[in-house]
């Protein structure tokens, strides 16, 4: 599903100089056409666009970004804006399985991939 996210997100990008309202008619126009389908409301259509600019190279995306749930994701896109720092807490909670958001979130505001910086360098 976030290999699907990331070309979505690509081709989002590249019919950014459509104008500002590509992404919002671009989700209306996915929920006439596929009543049923979820995941596509504006914002998450921006968070694909996002995620599609931050991770350029596969090979990074596919190792990494892609064994985490979208929902560790766009958190990490979020709340995370330096892109090694990044990558240190992908790294560290994709081995950490059954964690939900919540952990990674306490990670983050315990600034737990800054201290295991610190521990490795001591």
């Amino acid at each position: 599903m976030v290999l699907l996210y990331w070309d979505i997100g690509n081709i989002i990008n590249e019919r950014s100089v459509w104008g500002n309202k590509f992404v919002e008619n671009l989700s209306r126009d996915i929920k006439l056409e596929f009543p049923r389908a979820t995941g596509y409301s504006a914002r998450n259509l921006r968070y694909m666009a996002t995620f599609a600019k931050t991770y350029t190279d596969y090979e990074i995306l596919q190792t990494l970004s892609a064994k985490l749930p979208w929902s560790h994701n766009t958190t990490l896109l979020d709340k995370v804006k330096d892109d090694e720092e990044r990558l240190g807490y992908i790294q560290q909670t994709r081995y950490v399985k059954g964690r939900g958001v919540c952990h990674l979130l306490i990670a983050l505001c315990s600034c737990a991939f800054r201290r295991t910086l610190c521990d490795d360098s001591s």
